[in-house]
């Protein structure tokens, strides 16, 4: 192999060696990032949970505001009566 032919290959070689450094840098940023995400999600899993259960509260809330107005409505039409009865 002439000189020239040897330096190409280290050459070669260097980057080769350079860009596996950088797959592994690379690589352990993914993971990393993996990491973050997973830990994201976990959060955002809780949250929603949370807003379920005050979805469910608040749909009961009105449910129970619902009944309240119509028997006020049921009341308030009794009293309308009794005054015309009145008068």
């Amino acid at each position: 192999m002439t000189e020239n032919q040897e330096k190409q290959i280290m050459t070669m070689l260097t980057r080769c060696v350079n860009g596996i450094q950088d797959l592994r840098t690379d690589v352990t940023e993914l993971k990393t990032d993996v990491t973050e995400l997973k830990t994201d999600v976990a959060e955002l899993r809780l949250g929603q949970a949370r807003m379920e259960k005050d979805i469910k509260i608040i749909n009961k809330s009105l449910s129970t505001l619902a009944e309240n107005s119509l028997e006020s409505r049921s009341r308030i039409e009794i009293l309308e009566e009794k005054i015309e009865h009145i008068n």
